[in-house]
């Protein structure tokens, strides 16, 4: 069963309530979506919305005329273009669904996100499961959180000052690319801006809480790929309803080191009040919609 179906306001389901809900998806979707793969088999997307911009996907196989449930996954509608850099897209082993997968410089990682579009990658691919073909260039990210807290915004006078020593979060992209393309000079000042950063951060963390110096991060958590603690600025939120249980669910808009990403986590396993200004952290399954 999937852990972040809570996520989306199914919480404690049962394997037969659970198995209720899929039917209901494949029995009155409110979008559907198909392609013929390369072996001649239909392969179909069906989608039921529970609440705005979320709800859960089914995807299977017609096989002797019957459609067979391949898997599922709970989605977040994401609303804004995260990542404008090359995405290279990766299959599963196990399944026909695909990871994508970019060097994103503003965070400083290799992110790694579950495709909530594979029949436009599909389509695009000429129905080939293949995919070493076809390049995104761009994405638009939302994340399911199973667990969250708010927290309250740092002092921008403290940090502004800090931030006076080291270079500009821009400033710093631009070395990062230039580093990638094998600029010695471009290296070398990274590596000195880092042990520059290193130096204030030892310093600072004697007396301070390591969540009043960090602002925004974003760093892969535990031993799924694309699962990711991220710790975020709450540009915009706004409050829900699974039309199914009734649960609340908050929709929460983040920027994190200038990325902007949407979270949806249920009202049950938020510690805080969100508010426009304050910061949320949390664990979270990271999706995105590939633009191609």
């Amino acid at each position: 069963m999937h852990k972040f179906l809570k996520a989306i306001g199914f919480s404690n389901l049962t394997i037969k309530e659970l198995d209720d809900v899929l039917d209901d998806v494949v029995e009155r979707a409110n979008a559907r979506e198909s392609t013929l793969l390369e072996d001649g088999t239909k392969f179909e997307e069906m989608t039921l919305e529970v609440a705005k911009n979320i709800g859960i996907k089914v995807y299977g196989v017609y096989k002797n005329g019957e459609y067979e449930v391949e898997y599922f996954t709970p989605y977040l509608e994401g609303t804004i273009v995260s990542t404008t850099e090359t995405i290279e897209i990766e299959r599963r082993f196990d399944k026909v669904a695909y990871a994508g997968v970019c060097d994103e410089v503003r965070i400083g990682v290799t992110l790694i996100f579950h495709v909530q579009n594979p029949l436009d990658f599909l389509k695009k691919n000429n129905n080939k499961l293949d995919s070493k073909n076809v390049i995104a260039h761009g994405a638009i990210l939302a994340g399911l959180a199973d667990t969250g807290k708010i927290l309250l915004p740092l002092n921008k006078k403290i940090n502004k000052r800090n931030r006076l020593k080291n270079p500009s979060n821009k400033d710093r992209n631009i070395l990062i690319a230039k580093a990638r393309e094998g600029n010695e000079e471009a290296i070398e000042d990274l590596a000195a801006s880092d042990m520059d950063m290193y130096a204030m951060l030892s310093k600072r963390v004697k007396n301070e809480d390591i969540l009043s110096i960090v602002s925004t991060y974003v760093m892969p958590y535990g031993i799924e790929s694309d699962c990711y603690s991220v710790l975020g600025n709450i540009v915009d939120y706004y409050v829900t309803k699974n039309t199914y249980t009734d649960e609340i669910i908050y929709v929460l808009k983040l920027e994190a080191n200038e990325m902007y990403f949407d979270v949806c986590i249920n009202k049950k396993d938020l510690l805080g009040e969100p508010m426009n200004g304050r910061r949320f952290k949390g664990n979270i399954w990271l999706q995105g919609e590939l633009c191609i």
